[in-house]
Protein backbone atom coordinates (compact mmCIF):
# COMPACT_ATOMS: atom_id res chain seq x y z
CA UNK A 1 0.00 0.00 0.00
CA UNK A 2 1.40 3.36 -0.99
CA UNK A 3 1.89 6.12 1.41
CA UNK A 4 -0.46 8.42 0.35
CA UNK A 5 -3.56 5.52 0.19
CA UNK A 6 -2.06 4.21 3.99
CA UNK A 7 -2.34 8.07 5.42
CA UNK A 8 -6.07 8.47 3.94
CA UNK A 9 -6.92 5.10 5.80
CA UNK A 10 -5.71 6.17 9.06
CA UNK A 11 -7.88 9.43 9.02
CA UNK A 12 -10.72 7.59 7.74
CA UNK A 13 -10.63 4.62 10.90
CA UNK A 14 -9.64 8.22 13.36
CA UNK A 15 -12.99 9.44 12.16
CA UNK A 16 -12.37 11.76 9.28
CA UNK A 17 -14.38 10.36 6.92
CA UNK A 18 -15.57 14.29 5.42
CA UNK A 19 -12.64 16.31 4.72
CA UNK A 20 -14.16 19.89 4.10
CA UNK A 21 -13.28 23.39 4.20
CA UNK A 22 -14.84 25.73 6.37
CA UNK A 23 -14.09 29.05 7.95
CA UNK A 24 -12.74 27.41 10.90
CA UNK A 25 -10.17 25.76 9.36
CA UNK A 26 -7.59 28.59 10.44
CA UNK A 27 -8.47 28.53 14.36
CA UNK A 28 -5.34 26.38 16.59
CA UNK A 29 -6.62 23.43 17.75
CA UNK A 30 -5.43 21.52 20.50
CA UNK A 31 -2.88 18.66 19.63
CA UNK A 32 -0.94 16.20 21.44
CA UNK A 33 1.90 16.17 18.65
CA UNK A 34 2.30 12.45 19.36
CA UNK A 35 0.22 8.96 19.61
CA UNK A 36 -1.55 7.82 23.20
CA UNK A 37 0.00 4.24 24.55
CA UNK A 38 -2.19 1.52 24.40
CA UNK A 39 -2.53 0.81 27.95
CA UNK A 40 -3.24 5.08 27.91
CA UNK A 41 -6.16 4.04 25.54
CA UNK A 42 -6.92 0.55 27.30
CA UNK A 43 -7.78 2.39 30.89
CA UNK A 44 -9.41 5.71 29.67
CA UNK A 45 -11.11 5.02 26.30
CA UNK A 46 -11.94 1.76 25.73
CA UNK A 47 -14.55 1.11 28.23
CA UNK A 48 -15.67 4.03 27.59
CA UNK A 49 -16.49 4.90 24.31
CA UNK A 50 -18.97 2.25 22.92
CA UNK A 51 -21.17 3.20 25.82
CA UNK A 52 -23.43 6.04 25.66
CA UNK A 53 -23.28 8.55 28.91
CA UNK A 54 -27.45 7.39 28.31
CA UNK A 55 -26.18 4.20 29.45
CA UNK A 56 -25.63 5.26 33.02
CA UNK A 57 -25.09 1.85 34.52
CA UNK A 58 -22.43 0.37 32.59
CA UNK A 59 -20.78 3.64 32.06
CA UNK A 60 -20.83 4.43 35.90
CA UNK A 61 -19.22 0.76 36.52
CA UNK A 62 -16.69 1.57 34.43
CA UNK A 63 -16.32 4.81 35.46
CA UNK A 64 -16.02 4.45 39.40
CA UNK A 65 -12.77 2.79 39.47
CA UNK A 66 -10.87 5.62 37.93
CA UNK A 67 -13.13 8.40 38.98
CA UNK A 68 -10.27 10.04 41.74
CA UNK A 69 -7.30 9.66 38.90
CA UNK A 70 -9.24 11.51 36.23
CA UNK A 71 -7.41 14.91 36.08
CA UNK A 72 -7.92 18.27 33.67
CA UNK A 73 -4.66 16.72 31.78
CA UNK A 74 -6.19 13.65 31.12
CA UNK A 75 -9.39 14.87 29.88
CA UNK A 76 -6.62 17.18 27.68
CA UNK A 77 -4.50 14.06 26.36
CA UNK A 78 -7.73 12.63 25.22
CA UNK A 79 -9.29 15.85 23.50
CA UNK A 80 -5.92 16.29 21.63
CA UNK A 81 -5.70 12.94 19.99
CA UNK A 82 -6.95 12.71 16.69
CA UNK A 83 -9.47 10.22 16.76
CA UNK A 84 -13.00 10.23 17.38
CA UNK A 85 -13.05 7.37 20.13
CA UNK A 86 -10.49 9.79 22.37
CA UNK A 87 -12.08 12.97 21.43
CA UNK A 88 -15.95 11.89 22.55
CA UNK A 89 -14.87 10.03 25.63
CA UNK A 90 -12.55 13.38 26.91
CA UNK A 91 -15.44 15.77 26.30
CA UNK A 92 -17.27 13.48 28.39
CA UNK A 93 -14.92 13.43 31.11
CA UNK A 94 -14.63 16.54 30.93
CA UNK A 95 -18.73 17.65 30.93
CA UNK A 96 -18.64 14.97 34.28
CA UNK A 97 -16.08 16.71 35.91
CA UNK A 98 -16.86 20.07 35.06
CA UNK A 99 -13.42 20.67 33.57
CA UNK A 100 -14.53 24.35 32.35
CA UNK A 101 -11.01 25.27 31.44
CA UNK A 102 -11.17 22.84 28.43
CA UNK A 103 -14.02 24.25 27.55
CA UNK A 104 -12.17 26.81 24.43
CA UNK A 105 -10.42 23.62 22.61
CA UNK A 106 -13.63 21.42 22.76
CA UNK A 107 -15.63 24.61 20.95
CA UNK A 108 -12.78 24.84 18.71
CA UNK A 109 -12.96 20.89 18.00
CA UNK A 110 -16.83 21.65 17.43
CA UNK A 111 -16.19 24.38 14.76
CA UNK A 112 -13.14 22.63 13.06
CA UNK A 113 -15.40 19.15 12.94
CA UNK A 114 -12.23 17.28 12.31
CA UNK A 115 -13.84 13.83 13.14
CA UNK A 116 -17.29 11.95 12.80
CA UNK A 117 -19.29 11.08 16.05
CA UNK A 118 -17.07 13.70 18.52
CA UNK A 119 -19.82 16.54 17.66
CA UNK A 120 -22.26 15.09 20.07
CA UNK A 121 -19.81 14.55 22.75
CA UNK A 122 -18.71 18.39 21.81
CA UNK A 123 -22.23 20.00 22.49
CA UNK A 124 -22.81 18.14 25.39
CA UNK A 125 -19.92 19.58 27.23
CA UNK A 126 -20.73 22.49 26.19
CA UNK A 127 -23.92 22.70 26.89
CA UNK A 128 -23.55 21.59 30.65
CA UNK A 129 -21.04 24.43 31.34
CA UNK A 130 -23.79 26.89 29.95
CA UNK A 131 -21.47 29.91 29.80
CA UNK A 132 -21.53 32.66 27.41
CA UNK A 133 -18.51 31.31 25.68
CA UNK A 134 -20.09 27.66 25.12
CA UNK A 135 -23.25 28.84 24.02
CA UNK A 136 -21.20 31.21 21.56
CA UNK A 137 -19.40 27.81 20.36
CA UNK A 138 -22.51 26.42 19.44
CA UNK A 139 -24.04 29.18 17.74
CA UNK A 140 -21.09 29.45 15.62
CA UNK A 141 -21.12 25.70 14.92
CA UNK A 142 -25.00 26.19 13.88
CA UNK A 143 -25.18 29.08 12.05
CA UNK A 144 -22.46 27.91 9.49
CA UNK A 145 -23.14 24.18 9.36
CA UNK A 146 -26.88 24.63 9.23
CA UNK A 147 -26.71 26.13 5.95
CA UNK A 148 -24.05 23.77 4.24
CA UNK A 149 -25.27 21.32 1.89
CA UNK A 150 -24.13 17.83 1.81
CA UNK A 151 -20.99 16.59 1.49
CA UNK A 152 -18.88 19.42 3.02
CA UNK A 153 -16.83 19.21 0.35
Amino acid sequence: MDEETKRKLELHVAGATVRHKSPFEILEHHDNGQKLDLDFIKKWVQPFYMFSINQQEEYIKNFNPIRAELTVEIAKKLLGDFNWRTRIVGAHFTMIKDFTELETIIGIHLLKSQVCYAGTGYCLALASFNTENGIDFLKRYLDYYLTRKRPFL
